[in-house]
């Protein structure tokens, strides 16, 4: 992917958007994607830069797996099941944001997905 197809994702867009489309309030939306954002960087799924601040946040990942380690494995360890990262990464966002309920969770998480999709970040699956 060159420049010119680079498609920039801005986090406080698409809560205001998921919000909009789930009617959960925006603070309950912010919650939620950054509990997420927090499992799917203790999982690898991003690039953390190599710099003091990069550091600083892998501190933070590393807490997180000494605090969950019946949900986040170890550095090294993947989880090939979708289903089990999916239950996983709800389980994680229940116990990071208080007050909310699986189905809260999961419509948001959804809601975020298609939002992605839309947006060209995420391909949607193939039918």
């Amino acid at each position: 992917m060159d420049e010119s197809e680079m498609v920039v994702y801005d986090v406080e867009d698409a809560a205001k958007e998921v919000a909009k489309r789930t009617g959960h309030s925006l603070e309950t939306v912010e919650e939620i994607l950054e509990a997420e954002f927090m499992f799917n960087a203790a999982l690898g799924f991003y690039e953390i830069p190599d710099d003091e601040e990069g550091q600083e946040f892998m501190e933070e990942i590393r807490k997180l797996q000494e605090e969950h380690p019946d949900l986040i494995p170890p550095a090294g360890v993947e989880i090939e099941d979708f289903d089990e990262i999916e239950e996983r990464l709800v389980a994680f966002v229940l116990r990071q944001v208080t007050g909310v309920d699986s189905e809260v969770v999961e419509a948001v998480l959804n809601e975020h997905i298609l939002y992605l999709e839309s947006k060209g970040i995420l391909e949607a699956p193939e039918d």
